[in-house]
């Protein structure tokens, strides 16, 4: 009868350890693919915004190469604004010496 009681108390300590360990396993499983989930997405999201750049940089690209040892002037400045007005994107310099252009998409 005593080896009975031992027997039970032991199989249900066995009983709850396996249901912890099974929960353990479950929501560590799920939280892993969520961790990778988001990391796709964040490189998903970063890729578009990369390509979007470099289309937006297309625009004024060649206003780069004829004026490079120029870049910081105003006269620079405003030939490359104006190629991103073309484009239909808004823009403006971050000395605010140049009015924004398309100021009505943002």
């Amino acid at each position: 009868m005593k080896n009975k009681k031992i027997f039970m108390g032991n199989y249900y300590i066995c009983k709850i350890f396996a249901m912890i360990l099974i929960v353990l396993i479950v929501f560590t499983g799920c939280g892993q693919n969520r961790i990778m989930e988001k990391e796709e997405k964040k490189e998903t999201v970063e890729s578009e915004m990369n390509e979007e750049v470099k289309k937006t940089a297309q625009t004024f690209r060649s206003v780069y190469m004829k004026e490079k040892s120029e870049l910081n002037t105003l006269k620079v400045k405003r030939k490359i604004i104006n190629c991103l007005e073309e484009k239909g994107y808004a823009a403006v310099d971050c000395d605010n010496q140049i009015d924004m252009v398309n100021r009505e998409k943002v």
